[in-house]
């Protein structure tokens, strides 16, 4: 309880968070893309990994937004057609 005590007290942010209060967090530590991807090495092991990352939190997922519980808990985009769109980009 002391480090949780402790992160409040270095991170007021926290606060915020475990009362379910709305926040925005802005990275301060950013960089562009074109900067931050050198040196950056995208594996399968590390696409598997996030893989069963999302399994595991599916039920707290499909909790917290039952909305995807049609979908096992799984957050996606469903691809639905945009025809105004696809118009527009053949003009």
């Amino acid at each position: 309880m002391e480090n949780i005590k402790a992160l409040m007290e270095a991170h007021p942010i926290l606060k915020d968070v475990a009362t379910e209060r709305e926040v925005a967090w802005i990275n301060p530590d950013r960089r562009p893309f074109a900067e931050a991807e050198t040196g950056q090495e995208l594996t399968m092991a590390d696409i598997i990994d996030a893989e069963n990352r999302l399994k595991r939190f599916a039920p707290f997922i499909m909790k917290r937004f039952p909305e995807t519980e049609p979908r096992g808990g799984l957050i996606e985009s469903e691809l639905v057609e945009i025809p105004r769109m696809r118009a527009w980009l053949n003009e």
